[in-house]
């Protein structure tokens, strides 16, 4: 007699016998009308911004809706480094000219999923959401959300989570910073960034030790550029994630982060003046190896500059860049944010406005 033929698998989800280890595989096409959820984070100045800005402006097919970290909420800085269509930062979401879409929000970003997802506007124009987490944030809590309960349906899914790591500064985080393994623990894609500013044997040897450390795939790049194709492939899984948060607590790591961040303030500059590049990249300098040696954490910002330019700062600890970028339509002020210990408002708007293209603006 035939044999009947077998009850087909759900599309949702099946299951895969491995090493003795079952494992629920996610579909590799999403279920109708549901989104993908890809979470990145990394630690402070690692480039996750950037990774994420080439990765939109390249975009040609794939839609996307950016739920900003909380530091650009605080500040407006990181929003302002995306751009709309004529030019103009974001608001509380805006198409970019390629079609995607940036938010910014201090509530939950899986609230602010259903809101962007429940739009009717916007119903064709988001394919996936990605959320950039705070430098600062443990993410695990916002990935364990997501499947707190499992009778809600959520208009997307987690398909990757992704961390961002400084292959330059690899070393010095994974001996000072807890928060730098709790990172890498949550993930499951590791991109090692900044691989120019190492030699070839070492980007070697720290893949080697990520992947010996955690079951995750990690991807080597430069200036945060990367194929859509392997950021977007769905590789989530529970198993595989508390499997990694367990090899997290095997680990001996240091907490002396914790008390560093912990002490540590976060103070915004703004005005309404035009800066030099020259006089700014001096000021900057005097703040960090004079005025605070050790004790800025991270800076980042944009200050406006003549002929319709302005200037982009990315700064960690004594190590920072000042570069020119087109101005947007938008931007009628300069701003700045400082995260660090024992620094005040006072000096660092004094300093700043030493940098002045005009000093005469203060009159």
């Amino acid at each position: 007699p035939q044999t009947p033929n077998p009850k087909p698998q759900t599309p949702v989800k099946f299951l895969l016998k491995f090493q003795k280890e079952t494992f629920v595989l996610r579909r590799l096409i999403m279920e109708e009308g549901k989104k993908q959820i890809v979470i990145v984070t990394g630690f402070l100045a690692s480039g996750k911004s950037t990774m994420l800005r080439h990765l939109i402006s390249e975009s040609r097919t794939t839609k996307y809706a950016l739920i900003m970290n909380e530091f650009s909420v605080q500040g407006g800085v990181e929003r302002t480094l995306f751009e709309g269509p004529d030019g103009s930062p974001f608001g509380a979401y805006y198409e970019l000219p390629n079609g995607c879409i940036c938010c910014s929000s201090r509530s939950e970003a899986f609230k602010m999923i259903e809101v962007l997802a429940g739009d009717e506007t916007l119903k064709d124009k988001i394919d996936c959401f990605l959320i950039e987490g705070n430098g600062l944030a443990d993410v695990s809590k916002n990935v364990k959300a997501l499947w707190a309960d499992e009778e809600v349906r959520y208009p997307a899914e987690i398909t990757s989570v992704v961390c961002v790591v400084d292959a330059s500064r690899f070393e010095a985080l994974a001996e000072s910073e807890s928060l730098f393994w709790k990172q890498l623990a949550v993930a499951d894609l590791v991109v090692l960034n900044k691989c120019d500013l190492v030699s070839e044997e070492k980007a070697a040897e720290l893949e080697a030790l990520v992947k010996d450390s955690f079951s995750v795939e990690v991807v080597r790049t430069s200036m945060g550029k990367i194929d859509a194709a392997v950021l977007l492939k769905p590789r989530f899984s529970k198993n595989l994630f508390f499997e990694n948060q367990k090899k997290l607590q095997s680990k001996a790591v240091t907490k002396s982060s914790v008390k560093r961040l912990a002490s540590s303030e976060t103070l915004v500059f703004d005005s309404s003046f035009t800066f030099n590049h020259d006089h700014l990249e001096e000021m900057i300098g005097r703040l960090v190896w004079e005025t605070y040696p050790g004790k800025l954490i991270r800076y980042k910002g944009v200050f406006l500059a003549r002929d319709s330019t302005r200037l982009e700062l990315q700064g960690y600890d004594d190590v920072f860049e000042v570069k020119p970028s087109k101005r947007g339509a938008d931007d009628d002020k300069s701003i700045c944010i400082f995260i660090g210990r024992d620094i005040d408002r006072e000096t660092i708007d004094r300093t700043l406005r030493s940098a002045l293209e005009n000093p005469a603006e203060l009159k």
